[in-house]
């Protein structure tokens, strides 16, 4: 798009895993009472990950629009980001 402006789309594609470790549990007790645990939420444990976006700019502004998700058996992620920078 010659020397002023330019487009640049993009695509990811990959696996994200955990390797090791987990969530550990809380106990705790009010004031005179009991102890209780809570047990923490089981996270993601791996899958795809997915992406596609559009970033572009001139001198003086830059934009970005990207979108993408994580995928797995049990949990699923989807997320839009945007962003506008002026320079003067």
């Amino acid at each position: 798009m010659g020397d002023d402006t330019y487009f640049e789309p993009t695509v990811t594609v990959g696996w994200r895993e955990r390797l090791a470790g987990g969530p550990g549990t809380t106990t705790a007790h009010f004031d005179g009472g009991d102890d209780f645990t809570l047990d923490a939420e089981q996270p993601f444990t791996g899958g795809a990950v997915a992406r596609v976006g559009l970033r572009g700019g001139s001198a003086q502004v830059l934009y970005a629009l990207d979108a993408g998700g994580t995928f797995d058996d049990d949990y699923t992620n989807y997320d839009v980001r945007a962003s506008v920078r002026f320079q003067f």
